[in-house]
């Protein structure tokens, strides 16, 4: 009977030294930085970045029945459906998230937001947007034509195509 007990205590062990490697498997570094993709990319290629998390400079805008992200560059869809993940982590200014929520309804504002596309399915006021950027961590809130090119963009952007955002 001790045997058995002994049996039972080294399996069990074994049993969930196992679950936890592999749960410990699917882990995402917070270290890891997620990749700076343009809006209009993110929108044209959308399944492609399905469940990564990416960052994105866009315009957000909340009114009656509303919360979406646009660009002046890009037209199709027209707005993109917000959500923010329940999970909403700080990054960047901690002040950001309280800016965005003083803001006035109906007006738009440069925002970075770190989160994920998706794309199947209808998002939204009474389902009206093809696509929904979740959002999990809110880097950066500035008025419009304030905003500066993110590290990744500065190399790839030229004073001129910047100075149409948020316009």
């Amino acid at each position: 009977m001790l045997i058995n007990l002994f049996l039972v205590v080294i399996v069990g062990l074994i049993q969930g030294a196992h679950a936890y490697t592999a749960a410990g498997a699917n882990v995402i570094s917070k270290a890891t930085e997620p990749q700076t993709v343009e809006f209009c990319e993110l929108l044209q290629k959308a399944k492609e970045y399905k469940g990564k998390e990416v960052r994105v400079r866009a315009l957000y805008r909340t009114n009656f029945e509303e919360a979406s992200l646009h660009s002046p560059h890009c037209y199709l869809p027209w707005f993109v459906w917000v959500e923010f993940d329940t999970t909403l982590r700080s990054c960047g200014d901690r002040g950001a998230m309280k800016t965005l929520d003083k803001k006035k309804w109906g007006t738009s504002v440069d925002v970075v937001f770190i989160g994920r596309m998706e794309a199947e399915g209808s998002y939204g006021h009474m389902d009206m947007y093809p696509m929904q950027f979740v959002v999990t961590c809110v880097e950066e809130v500035k008025p419009l034509g304030s905003f500066r090119p993110l590290p990744d963009q500065k190399k790839n952007s030229s004073p001129k195509a910047m100075s149409k955002v948020g316009r």
